[in-house]
């Protein structure tokens, strides 16, 4: 969603680092700082364990767990076992400010939470949020330390943390 991709590949580089991209890695991180409240967040995924992307979480699915996969260490050792699902789950998910509002439309998709934060709606006002044109919520949302906390644990970042939120489940 608007960053570049420079994908450079070295013969029998496999996963090694290559000191001489270091100048080339660090300007881009300069160069591209992480918006950490987005106005708009679009992300598909086939794993549960990538169903959140900055302030919005796919906390239940309807599409079933039926792909089984073994993923392996560099040495080819069992690593971990996971499932995916058999289809992709797509969010495509939108901040209105100035309604006081989060679009989303998703598909294949149970349950859903939104992360708030003041940067991104204002919280003294009710907030409204509609999932395929169904408006599941609106009302007052209250700030937490024990959301914020939780935020901050499942994401690892303390700088942004969102917190307030407000899960929901789509009709379809």
């Amino acid at each position: 969603m608007g960053a570049p991709l420079v994908y450079r590949e070295y013969p029998e580089g496999g996963h090694t680092w290559y000191g001489q991209e270091d100048r080339d890695v660090l300007d881009f991180i300069r160069f591209h700082v992480r918006d950490p409240y987005p106005a708009r967040v679009k992300f598909t995924t086939r794993e549960p364990a990538f169903g959140r992307c900055s302030w919005i979480e796919v906390v239940e699915s309807t599409r079933p767990l039926r792909i089984e996969f073994t993923h392996l260490d560099m040495l080819g050792q069992p690593l971990e076992v996971r499932k995916e699902y058999d289809k992709s789950v797509e969010v495509d998910a939108r901040i209105d400010r100035d309604r006081n509002r989060v679009s989303v439309q998703a598909s294949g998709v149970k349950s859903l939470k939104v992360w708030l934060a003041d940067e991104m709606l204002d919280l003294d006002k009710p907030v409204e949020v509609v999932v395929n044109d169904v408006r599941l919520f609106t009302g007052k949302v209250d700030r937490s330390i024990r959301t914020a906390l939780e935020d901050c644990r499942k994401r690892g970042d303390r700088r942004s943390a969102f917190a307030a939120s407000v899960t929901v489940e789509p009709t379809r």
